[in-house]
């Protein structure tokens, strides 16, 4: 059986119980107490050993310092500057519906828009407390991605043209044009 790529993912959220218990919702798994106080788990309901880590966004994880194992992750408080996004983000699988996706999204406030990817596939932008985005994959979405996301499924998206670093940013001419 192939292993899974990731096996959870930690988010720093303004409210980590509340978030924890929409993730559970949105993708079918459970709820738990973890390690640090305030931190909280959520396990898929498959039991593929998958899930998210919601830890308060003013806990950081720094290298040890001093300990025992000098690659023993330590909490620590961080300050928070600058806008409240973040660049990372995560592509996840549902068995709801669109409809559904949104109408949760709905409930909690939180932005929810159907994404056209190209050719290549639909997402749900599915903004956890408006800051964090989560791109939500319904089934039929997820069989496309996994068609796509094969390296010469891949690569053929792309034939012809030019390399990353010589394209135009989206709504930008190329030099001469």
């Amino acid at each position: 059986m192939p292993r899974q790529l990731l096996n959870h993912l930690s988010l720093g959220v303004k409210n980590p119980e509340h978030v924890a218990r929409v993730l559970a919702e949105l993708i079918g798994g459970s709820v738990h107490p973890f390690v640090a106080p305030g931190t909280f788990l959520v396990l898929d309901g498959e039991g593929k050993a998958s899930g998210f880590e919601l830890v308060p966004w003013t806990m950081g994880g720094c290298p040890g310092k001093d300990t025992p194992n000098p690659f023993e992750a330590e909490v620590t408080p961080v300050a928070i500057e600058g806008p409240p996004y973040i660049s990372t983000h995560v592509n996840i699988n549902t068995s709801l519906t669109r409809e559904q996706v949104h109408a949760l999204a709905q409930r909690e406030g939180w932005r929810a828009v159907t994404s056209v990817r190209g050719k290549l596939f639909t997402a749900i932008e599915f903004w956890i407390e408006n800051r964090i985005l989560l791109e939500v994959m319904t089934p039929e979405e997820t069989e496309r991605l996994e068609k796509v996301y094969q390296p010469d499924a891949w690569s053929k998206q792309f034939e012809g043209m030019p390399p990353p670093g010589m394209r135009p940013p989206p709504g930008m001419r190329p030099p001469g044009a």
